[in-house]
């Protein structure tokens, strides 16, 4: 009897010996495992993978709220605005009409001068052929033509003469009113345009006192200007003109 329990107590050690977790408490929250020293080499690439690990999104992860749009709002902002200039309005005036250069401002005024001296050879051709027309047709008596003592045939002259004058004076009004119905749309500017050039004229022309036979007064109201080009060549003989004045003083 007393032989067989240190027998039976000697199997119970070897069982306890073999299994030591029958020793350890139930609760397996309260277990601690029991911290193993690991070399340099080892903690240096566990720190690496932690480090990747927090840099590297997850799949699963969503990006916060405040960051996301609604679907109808990217949408929208996608859209490229139209601007108002753009986008013609009922209320909008039209663009206006582009103004009238000084090139051809000039061509217009060198052209209505055309027309007035077009005008007044018509008009002196027309009135002499119906003066003479009249006073051939008209049955006169040569002897009731004499004036003054003057041969009558020399008063028949002058006064187809008169007529030839009074047709050349009445020529330029009928000119310019055809060149104003023609180009009425640009009367306003053709009229502003007219009175700067003027001025400028007024301003920069010589003093016709000093004119002579070697030296001419150069185009006094610079009727023969037809272009810019054609003032500039204007103003240099001016310049020309006074130069020459003063050498010669």
């Amino acid at each position: 009897m007393l032989s067989s329990q240190p027998a039976q107590l000697r199997s119970a050690l070897i069982c306890i010996k073999f299994q030591p977790t029958l020793l350890t408490p139930c609760n397996a929250a309260s277990t601690t495992p029991t911290p193993t020293t690991a070399s340099p080499v080892q903690r240096r690439f566990n720190s690496t993978n932690q480090q990747i690990a927090l840099h590297r999104p997850s799949a699963h992860t969503k990006p916060p709220f405040h960051s996301q749009k609604p679907r109808f709002l990217a949408t929208a902002t996608t859209e490229t605005p139209t601007s108002p200039s753009t986008t013609p309005s009922p209320h909008q005036p039209p663009n206006p009409p582009n103004q009238l250069t000084w090139n051809a401002f000039l061509s217009l005024r060198h052209l209505r001068r055309r027309y007035s001296l077009l005008s007044s050879l018509t008009g002196s051709l027309t009135s002499t052929a119906v003066s003479a027309s009249y006073l051939l047709n008209s049955h006169l008596e040569l002897e009731n033509l004499g004036f003054f003592g003057l041969d009558p045939f020399l008063v028949l002259g002058l006064c187809m003469f008169g007529s030839g004058g009074v047709g050349w004076l009445l020529g330029p009004f009928v000119g310019n009113a055809v060149f104003g119905v023609r180009y009425r749309g640009l009367r306003g500017e053709i009229e502003r345009k007219e009175k700067d050039l003027y001025a400028r004229i007024k301003k920069h022309r010589v003093d016709p006192s000093g004119g002579s036979s070697a030296n001419p007064v150069p185009d006094y109201y610079g009727e023969k200007i037809d272009s810019v080009q054609g003032y500039r060549n204007w103003m240099k003989d001016q310049r020309a003109f006074n130069k020459k004045r003063q050498n010669f003083l």
